[in-house]
């Protein structure tokens, strides 16, 4: 480890922060993972332990009498969290060099290049105040592995970060300058308030490797608190961050913060009623509408309030704005429509109760397609008895198509292709609600290349060793990507391009439903690289998803364990060298 290094033990350029408490089955492999570090520089590691009360000590210990120079330790005989205080005058004496790495005990790191990469971001960027990388997380509990973000590479933002959180602590490493006045100027606000301290003294680099594993289960903090107590807490960071940033239009950021929290509390079972009603007018001070379409006749606890809850949802219907959208869209004497444009969408009789709401979105388009067409399967519809709200839409614009086969997702293109040959067709999902200038973005994307297949969203995949890793460990793809190695999923919107849609092959339902039961997005994909298309992502990945009744399925879901199998069967069949190229 220290061969390597340029300088000497006593001026590290970088210390390694470790915070920990009976951490006893994690802390070696915390150690291991900062010892294995590849780097030129001197680094330093600092272990703070509570007064563990298992033997998390004594293996702190057994490491630092192998490395003296390196880790020194600060092992407390009492308990400081439980007395109200804090570790930094412990810790901060020690710490040395121009940047920190933080890593808790129960959490590592499996990466050996980790630190020098992070570090070389930083030295060459003397913009960026932090970087910060992907975790995998490992659920404790039911020992799946899972990645911590989806996201592409980029530079984060303060809003990115109140929405939720974009990257775990164990993957951070900053300047040590960056956080100088930090506990001046705010008191309690967490991980998440010195992550918005240092995006205000630089920009915050995100990048998509992974390189650390984020442990979560029952033996977390978080975990181990009050669901209303922990509201209240977080409260108070959020309290103290908002101030500290004096943007209002943070504001409603911090609201849903809160009420996401209370939300939790308002729901767990285990809480008393009081506490649970504590919580629920908390939650309507934040977002009234949210809380009282949570209460409406959920919850035991709703009784005195389910009559005001129903009345004011009858009133504020999602569903009545919606239509009100609508009409004002239809009043409008200048929409635009793209000739030879056909937008297909399919749907399930446990969702169609909602799916008309997807329809109204594709109606109100800047610009508009020829045709809006719903494709549903005769045998899930024996009697052809919709909502009355679809024959109203057929009124403006909407066709319904009906076929006597069920295809499930591929209902979506493959029959609309035989009703509206030499059309482009969009491709979308009934539970989403889509912005107005879907079709317009898509319409001009596609100008960017004769053979792209554009999609809003995509996730980009990712192999190690030439082998494909798994689909929930991919990012998704940054914005303005193309390549093979994309795959679009049809929730965001697809546009094909009808010199595709003439694929022979594209067209090969028991092909299809033979390796691609439940996927077609992955079996569009697959054809599409055989002949030579690339997907292309735009980088819309936020939409607004519809809630539809309790039990209904996500489409998405529906795909969700098998979609592994099926790209491996694509793959396989069309002896597509996709992890080669990654």
């Amino acid at each position: 480890m220290t061969a390597s290094w340029r300088g000497n033990f006593d001026e590290p350029l970088l210390t390694i922060k470790c915070i920990t408490y009976n951490h006893e089955p994690f802390i070696r492999d915390a150690l291991n993972g900062f010892l294995m570090q590849k780097t030129d520089f001197p680094f330093r590691i600092v272990v703070h332990d509570d007064a563990s009360n298992d033997s998390t000590q004594e293996i702190i210990k057994h490491y630092a009498g192998r490395y003296p120079n390196v880790i020194k330790t600060i092992l407390q005989e009492k308990n400081l969290h439980s007395r109200g205080i804090k570790r930094g005058p412990y810790v901060d004496p020690l710490v040395a060099g121009q940047y920190i790495a933080l890593c808790e005990g129960d959490d590592y790191w499996i990466d050996a290049n980790k630190l020098q990469r992070q570090v070389n971001v930083l030295a060459a960027n003397p913009n960026y105040s932090a970087s910060a990388e992907n975790s995998l997380i490992h659920f404790l509990s039911t020992n799946d592995i899972g990645a911590f973000s989806k996201l592409p590479d980029h530079l984060v933002s303060i809003p990115e970060m109140l929405r939720g959180r974009v990257f775990s602590t164990a993957s951070v490493v900053h300047r040590a300058s960056g956080i100088a006045g930090r506990d001046e100027a705010l008191r309690v606000a967490g991980d998440i308030g010195t992550w918005c301290y240092l995006a205000t003294r630089g920009e915050i680099h995100y990048r998509s490797v992974f390189s650390s594993v984020y442990r979560r289960g029952a033996h977390g903090a978080v975990l181990g608190t009050d669901p209303l107590n922990w509201a209240r807490k977080i409260e108070r960071w959020n309290d103290d961050l908002e101030a500290f940033l004096a943007e209002p239009q943070l504001t409603w950021l911090f609201k849903r913060r809160n009420f996401a929290n209370y939300h939790i509390a308002g729901c767990n079972s285990a809480l008393s009623v009081a506490a649970r009603l504590t919580a629920w007018k908390k939650c309507i001070q934040y977002d009234r509408t949210g809380a009282l379409r949570s209460l409406a006749g959920r919850l035991p606890i709703a009784g005195p309030m389910a009559k005001k809850a129903r009345s004011y949802l009858e009133r504020e219907r999602e569903e009545s704005r919606l239509w009100a959208r609508h009409e004002a869209w239809m009043r409008k004497t200048d929409r635009r429509i793209q000739s030879n444009l056909v937008i297909g969408v399919t749907s399930l009789p446990a969702r169609i109760e909602k799916a008309w709401m997807a329809i109204v979105s594709l109606l109100d388009q800047e610009i508009g397609a020829e045709k809006v067409v719903l494709v549903l399967a005769e045998e899930e519809f024996p009697s052809r008895a919709l909502p009355s709200e679809y024959r109203l839409l057929e009124t403006v614009g909407l066709e319904i198509l009906w076929v006597s086969r069920n295809s499930g997702g591929y209902k979506k293109l493959l029959p609309i292709l035989e009703r509206y040959p030499g059309c482009d067709v969009i491709t979308a999902d009934d539970g989403v609600v889509y912005s107005n200038s879907m079709v317009s973005e898509l319409l001009e994307a596609r100008n960017l290349g004769s053979r792209t297949i554009v999609g809003h969203g995509g996730w980009q995949m990712r192999a190690l060793e030439g082998r494909l890793l798994p689909s929930r460990l991919w990012p998704y793809a940054a914005g303005g990507t193309a390549s093979p190695s994309v795959l679009l999923p049809g929730r965001e919107g697809i546009f094909y391009p009808r010199e595709f849609l003439r694929s022979g092959e594209l067209k090969n339902l028991d092909r299809a439903l033979e390796l691609c039961p439940t996927a077609d997005d992955i079996w569009f994909w697959a054809v599409s690289v055989l002949e030579g298309w690339v997907p292309y992502c735009i980088g819309n990945h936020a939409i607004d998803t519809i809630h539809p009744q309790r039990g209904a399925p996500e489409l998405g879901q529906l795909n969700l364990d098998a979609d592994d199998v099926q790209v491996a069967n694509a793959i396989g069949h069309f002896d597509i060298a996709i992890a080669q190229t990654l």
